[in-house]
């Protein structure tokens, strides 16, 4: 129907990605931070502070990647 289901406030210009029934995305705010909402209710999962990007967290298996404004490739584990 195109009815909104859930919304949420997030500066920035981050590429939203989807990952483990995870919607992920970068807000820019204050420091920044990488975010997780589940997809369905759009509740936090999880967060990383202190990261800001305008390129798109990737997620292969149990390693997450992220090139940050500072032009640094991070590589984020993940044990779920």
């Amino acid at each position: 129907t195109g009815e909104p289901v859930w919304n949420i406030e997030a500066a920035g210009c981050s590429p939203i990605t989807e990952c483990d029934n995870m919607i992920c995305y970068v807000d820019r705010a204050q420091e920044g931070r990488l975010v997780a909402v589940h997809r369905h209710t759009g509740q936090e999962a999880w967060q990383i502070s202190g990261l800001n990007s305008c390129n798109a967290f990737v997620r292969i298996g149990k390693r997450g990647y992220l090139v940050t404004d500072d032009s640094e490739v991070l590589a984020l584990a993940f044990d779920l």
